[in-house]
């Protein structure tokens, strides 16, 4: 038994949203983590200065159980997983030495798991993508479609690339690369935006998946842009870009529209987000459980802290780990939010 499952968890047995709540630890709690009016805990901080990593660990910590928390109390069936990221996720973390030791949900509305995600699967995709001849990240678009069109357009988009890129391999073309797919959504239009985003070795096999794909968007009396399609060589930047996020979790007008991304997570809840073809080899997207990492921190033998508010906290001495403290911009988005 690991000595984050000794420590135990932290749990909610009942959580309700009123108006301006948050989640709020109280230590005489026999829940741990309870709803009370908004407040930060401003604690001692860790003796050493806090690096400015595990300070956007924090921030994003934070924000994945914020947002977590406000999709669980809409009429969704991801609500347990919803409360999962908000009881579990980074809730305990084990210091030994400069070794920080902490649980994750690997759910995808976590930025918390997804930054290691996106890391794993860099480190992972890199080296093929380099020994690549020519790669290109390619674009794969069609219309925008209503909530109620969503699950089925992308059962079908899925289908449609499947198809295009099983043709050109029959025909004894190598055809390798990877594949993300990506949904978004326009508050002003109310539309939802599957698509695809593809990295590709070679600039005319590129260009005959964008063919095809038009072609088969087509012959399925869908209408098309076919200027939405694009082709551009893959730069230092493009894999950041490709495994970043499956959607945008904040709007443009930096708002966040709860009802929508309930719904996107719920349509694409169960589906390969990544997926490579050809020769190229898959490396899972899941990230294990538990994970650790070094930081610039004080070193200790032992110590274990608990996520309250807006930091981890040492249960010994109550000093907090990162000194994170939530901007005025961080307030201002989920006041701002959609429900």
């Amino acid at each position: 038994m690991t000595k984050i499952q000794q420590a135990g968890k932290t749990t909610t047995k009942d959580i309700k949203r009123t108006e301006n709540q948050s989640l709020i630890y109280h230590p005489h709690s026999s829940d741990g983590l309870i709803l009370d009016k908004l407040a930060q805990l401003d604690h001692p901080p860790h003796p050493k200065q806090p690096p400015t990593n595990l300070k956007r660990k924090a921030r994003r910590v934070y924000f994945s159980k914020r947002l977590a928390l406000e999709l669980s109390q809409l009429d969704t069936p991801l609500r347990e997983q919803y409360l999962r990221t908000v009881e579990s996720c980074s809730t305990l973390i084990v210091q030994e030495g400069k070794k920080l030791i902490s649980k994750y949900c690997n759910n995808r509305w976590c930025t918390t798991c997804n930054n290691i995600r996106t890391a794993k699967l860099i480190n992972g995709y890199e080296p093929v993508v380099a020994k690549m001849n020519e790669p290109y990240f390619v674009t794969l678009t069609r219309v925008t479609v209503n909530r109620s069109e969503l699950k089925d357009a992308i059962n079908g988009r899925i289908k449609s690339l499947t198809k295009v890129i099983r043709s050109i391999r029959r025909k004894g073309i190598a055809c390798n690369g990877i594949r993300k797919l990506e949904c978004t959504y326009n508050i002003e239009e109310d539309k939802y935006h599957p698509h695809f985003h593809l990295i590709v070795d070679g600039y005319d096999i590129a260009q005959t998946i964008v063919k095809k794909w038009i072609l088969e968007t087509r012959n399925q009396n869908i209408k098309i842009d076919e200027q939405g399609q694009h082709i551009r060589p893959v730069d230092d930047d493009t894999l950041k870009e490709l495994f970043k996020y499956t959607t945008k979790l904040v709007a443009k007008d930096r708002s966040l529209c709860l009802p929508a991304l309930d719904h996107i997570f719920q349509c694409m809840y169960g589906k390969r987000t990544f997926q490579p073809f050809g020769n190229v080899r898959m490396i899972k997207e899941d990230i294990d459980e538990i994970q650790s990492q070094e930081y610039d921190i004080e070193p200790v033998e032992t110590a274990i802290y608990q996520w309250r508010v807006n930091d981890w906290f040492c249960m010994m001495s109550g000093r907090c780990l990162s000194g994170y403290m939530p901007s005025d911009n961080m307030h201002r988005l989920f006041e701002k939010m959609v429900t």
